[in-house]
C-alpha cells in the first residue's frame, strides 16, 4: 500500500474497483475526530465512523473539489498503518476535530446508502424469477 515515489515523494495507492489511485502529500489528507457523539438526521454516530482519507482529483464540479473519501471502515485492518504511515510522510493531517463536516456526514451517509444498494443487488441474484406465482 505504501511506498516511496521515486527518491523524494511519499505516495499511498488505492484501488477502487478497477481504479488505482495515487496519493501524495499534495493531494490527499487524513481527517480524524475525537470520538464523541454525532447526531445525524436524528440518529446519533459516533464520530470516528467518519474517520477518512480524503484523495483530491484534479477537477472541480459546480465549484466544489472533487474526491475519493476512504472512511475506516473500508480500510478494515489498514487504516491504523495508513495513518501511522501519513504521519510519519507530512501528509496533512486533521487530527482530534470535534466535528464533522457536513459535506463529510453526506459522503459517509452516501457510501452506506450505496453499499445497501449493492448488498440488495446482490440478494436479488439469488432470488429466482419466478419465486412466486399469482
Amino acid at each position: 500500500m505504501t511506498e516511496p515515489l521515486g527518491e523524494e515523494v511519499p505516495f499511498m495507492k488505492f484501488q477502487v474497483g478497477d481504479e488505482e489511485f495515487v496519493g501524495t502529500p499534495e493531494n490527499t489528507s487524513l481527517f480524524l475526530h475525537w470520538g464523541g457523539k454525532t447526531a445525524i438526521n436524528g440518529i446519533e454516530y459516533d464520530s470516528r465512523r467518519f474517520d477518512h482519507v480524503f484523495h483530491r482529483m484534479d477537477k472541480k464540479i459546480g465549484g466544489q473539489t472533487v474526491g475519493l473519501y476512504l472512511f475506516r471502515e473500508k480500510f478494515g485492518d489498514n487504516f491504523s498503518e495508513a495513518v501511522n504511515y501519513m504521519m510519519q510522510a507530512g501528509f496533512t493531517c486533521h487530527i482530534n476535530l470535534q466535528q464533522v463536516a457536513e459535506v463529510d456526514s453526506d459522503a459517509y451517509l452516501s457510501m452506506l446508502e450505496t453499499q445497501a444498494q449493492n448488498e440488495a443487488d446482490d440478494i436479488s441474484d439469488f432470488v429466482p424469477d419466478d419465486w412466486m406465482q399469482i
